[in-house]
Order: C-alpha cells, then sequence, then structure tokens
C-alpha cells in the first residue's frame, strides 16, 4: 500500500527519495506481481490440503488446478505486459 501511495504522489516522494517515478511503478508493479503470485500458489497447495483430498476426487482436483493456472496467467498477463514495458523506459 506505501508502494501505491509513493506512486500516487512522486513529487512529494521525490524530496525522500530521488528517484524517477517509473522507478516507483515498476517497485509497485514487481511486488504486486510476487504478492499475486504467492497468493496462486498457496491456492494451488490448498487443493491437496487433507479437508480438500477427502471431499474431491483426483479429477477434480486436477480440473481446479489447471482452471487456477490458466485464470492467473489470463490475469496476469496485463501486468506483464506493462512491467516489460516499464523496464523498458528504465533502460533507456
Amino acid at each position: 500500500m506505501s508502494l501505491g501511495l509513493a506512486v500516487n504522489y512522486t513529487d512529494a516522494m521525490k524530496r525522500v527519495f530521488p528517484m524517477r517515478s517509473v522507478w516507483y511503478k515498476l517497485i509497485h508493479n514487481l511486488v504486486g506481481l510476487l504478492g499475486y503470485a504467492i497468493g496462486i500458489i498457496s491456492l494451488c497447495y490448498a487443493y491437496y490440503t487433507n479437508w480438500f483430498i477427502y471431499y474431491t476426487g483426483e479429477a477434480s482436483r486436477m480440473v481446479a488446478l489447471s482452471i487456477t493456472i490458466v485464470a492467473s496467467f489470463w490475469t496476469i498477463n496485463g501486468a506483464m505486459v506493462s512491467t516489460y514495458n516499464q523496464i523498458k523506459s528504465v533502460i533507456s
């Protein structure tokens, strides 16, 4: 949340940390992607807890895992494109 505020108020942050605004956006995006990835990975591990195994079969666990992976890649696509563009602008 603090990174989001730093991105929103880059002019005020420049007095504290003299960086270009694209760096704040890149760091905010990378931390968000990391948090999202950790959440998706923990969700995938949840499909193999004792409770979930007891109430579902192997096929339903594989379908849930597959749908979660496809949906997460679908939703993360825009953030990855944004990160790529930010990295290009930082390098140039």
